[in-house]
């Protein structure tokens, strides 16, 4: 059995998971095609939009979503939800810098109740396994072989599966949980041009 050392799940990315639960609280953005989340948010974290504002709202999500996405690879890619290809960003974020792509409020349409997000995303976290990559055997192999090098596991409900290029491959956590789902995404993501 080949070992490869390069693989890196990211099933934590604060940036993004910020982003998704902006979205879905919210009620913005429909147009990703995105599972829900899940953990779903409770009703009390819900603040819809207010319809005047939902245009404006899903136009900066949009910027954020994809400079989210741009700044997370150093090749061209496909944005998850999208059927979209952008180039990588070439900003380098120094110590201390602001993330500029994090949600942040500018008027109180945009707020967000910061504690309730974290709570949420305590929940995600909660949720994290460990996963036998080993049972994957072959077909994992292949993948790394093909390049696979990162999994951006997202906290979205059921099945997702997505190839942002040649190196990454976005899945919702509940795909980590099961071996038979997690095959199937590696042979989807293997087989995608």
């Amino acid at each position: 059995m080949k070992y490869h050392s390069t693989l890196q799940i990211n099933d934590v990315d604060y940036p993004i998971f910020l982003l998704l639960y902006a979205r879905e609280i919210k009620g913005i953005a429909t147009q990703i095609q995105l599972p829900p989340l899940s953990p779903a948010p409770g009703p009390e974290h819900f603040l819809p939009a207010a319809d005047e504002h939902l245009h404006a709202l899903s136009a900066t999500w949009m910027d954020l979503w994809f400079h989210a996405w741009a700044a997370s690879s150093s090749e061209s890619l496909a944005v998850p939800g999208t059927n979209q290809r952008i180039e990588p960003a070439d900003e380098e974020f120094e110590e201390g810098t602001p993330i500029q792509w994090l949600w942040t409020a500018r008027s109180p349409e945009e707020a967000i109740n910061m504690a309730s997000f974290e709570k949420w995303y305590d929940q995600v976290l909660s949720r994290r396994q460990v996963v036998d990559w080993r049972a994957q055997g072959d077909r994992m192999n292949e993948a790394l072989d093909a390049g696979l090098d990162t999994i951006y596991a997202l906290p979205l409900e059921g099945y997702f599966q997505y190839k942002v290029n040649q190196r990454c491959l976005v899945i919702s956590a509940q795909v980590l949980r099961r071996p038979d789902w997690l095959s199937k995404a590696l042979q989807q993501w293997l087989a995608a041009k």
